[in-house]
């Protein structure tokens, strides 16, 4: 009888730990691993959004040849680029966006290319559903600076350990208008993560840094948004990241599903107290 007592104990610890295992792939929370302590958070925005520039920095590297690449002229607009799955921004699922070459990103109908940055977040002077990456009055023209992107399926995503899919966006060697050939903007990037999280990242911060750009983002209807920087001189560094946490991530539709070793020990627990319950019953 001990015996049987101990086997069912020890499937019972199999399954909770397939459990807990899951709500471990669930929770995303990309601590500092680089020495970066975290200046400060801010929000929430009435919508609940919050964000916390002492996440890990973990640059994305997604130039090369054969990446998905879009050349922009000064203060235009892309086509619709596919993000690759549905995001939740805002409480709206986006399946697209378009890319400006003023540092922003459009999720929405808007077609403002707009070159003054708007300061702070939320504002009426431009479109809404914006992501304000680096938003300046940038000119990528002259030197041809292109834009990458790319999604990663889920299991597949480079970032921090992320179980789930995500779309990587990098403005490389941006430079301020009238244009020049030292990138004198920077290099950023943005990533989309499937539950809702928005990953700012500057590899370069420009000469600037930060002293007329926007970093936030704002809703469809310009009544609601997150700032967090503006026209704040150095406030953007080498090496900083910044995340924006949607208030929904933990119960997003795109959640990570349960890991493989967690699935094994789940069943391999059930499998384990129906046997036993099946030997009493039959006792």
């Amino acid at each position: 009888m001990r015996k049987t007592w101990l086997i069912c104990i020890l499937f019972v610890a199999f399954a909770t730990l397939g459990m807990a295992q899951n709500d471990a792939d669930k929770e995303f929370d990309p601590a500092p691993t680089d020495g970066v302590t975290s200046r400060a958070t801010g929000g929430p925005d009435i919508y609940g959004y919050t964000w916390d520039d002492g996440v890990a920095f973990d640059w994305v590297d997604i130039s090369t040849p054969s990446r998905a690449v879009t050349f922009l002229g000064d203060d235009e607009l892309s086509a619709d680029l596919p993000i690759g799955f549905s995001f939740d921004f805002y409480g709206q699922m986006k399946t697209t966006l378009k890319v400006s070459s003023n540092g922003f990103l459009q999720l929405g109908i808007g077609t403002s290319t707009d070159l003054s940055n708007d300061c702070p977040l939320p504002n009426t002077n431009s479109d809404g559903d914006i992501i304000g990456v680096h938003w300046d009055d940038l000119d990528p023209g002259d030197s041809n600076a292109p834009v990458y992107y790319e999604t990663f399926a889920a299991g597949t995503a480079p970032y921090g350990g992320y179980a789930g899919a995500c779309m990587v966006i990098t403005f490389e060697n941006f430079d301020h208008w009238p244009g020049s050939t030292g990138g004198t903007a920077g290099t950023f990037q943005a990533i989309l993560f499937d539950n809702g999280n928005i990953l700012i990242q500057f590899l370069d911060p420009g000469v600037e840094a930060g002293s007329s750009a926007t970093t936030g983002i704002e809703n469809a209807d310009e009544t609601d948004g997150l700032t967090y920087a503006c026209d704040t001189a150095d406030y953007i560094s080498a090496q900083l990241a910044v995340m924006f946490y949607n208030p929904n991530a933990a119960s997003a539709s795109e959640v990570p599903a349960m890991s493989t070793w967690g699935l094994i020990a789940f069943v391999i627990g059930l499998l384990g107290i129906a046997i036993f319950l099946r030997r009493r019953t039959a006792a």
